[in-house]
């Protein structure tokens, strides 16, 4: 699947930022908590590793990462610019995690950036174009979980 339809990119936009306009965006952790927490758990994260979320909406998941090892940082990314807004006001400041609103199929991040690429829920939303954009954006031998 192949996703670069303006009319589905501006569907799933609409939909996100209608969720944080509504004060929904925290109901994403009781969505995809339980999954997301045991991929999370499993993940072999080392200190000072840089860590990537895709479509982390309201950012839970991207806080949890940057808390998985001493030193690691961690990028939330998501289309909603208020969905990323939510994110920001709900940031605790000891997660090491930021978030950058723009859409997984044309990220606007370096190559061979990242050592982990999460993706809890969001990748159907956006195909093989995001699939691609993750690849280029991990380190060789990076993972995506």
């Amino acid at each position: 699947m192949t996703t670069h339809d303006p009319a589905h990119r501006n569907s799933v936009l609409t939909t996100f930022d209608s969720i944080a306009d509504r004060g929904e965006a925290a109901r994403h952790e009781l969505l995809f908590g339980d999954l997301a927490r045991q991929v999370i758990e499993g993940m072999s994260v080392r200190p000072g590793q840089q860590l990537l979320e895709l479509g982390c909406g309201s950012g839970w998941a991207t806080k949890r990462l940057g808390k998985k090892a001493p030193g690691a940082q961690a990028v939330g990314i998501d289309v909603s610019a208020r969905m990323i807004a939510f994110a920001d006001s709900e940031t605790d400041w000891t997660s090491r995690a930021r978030f950058e609103c723009m859409p997984m199929e044309t990220l606007d991040l370096p190559d061979d950036r990242f050592d982990h690429a999460l993706a809890s829920g969001s990748l159907e939303l956006s195909g093989d174009a995001a699939l691609a954009e993750a690849r280029r954006v991990l380190k060789p031998g990076g993972r995506r979980e």
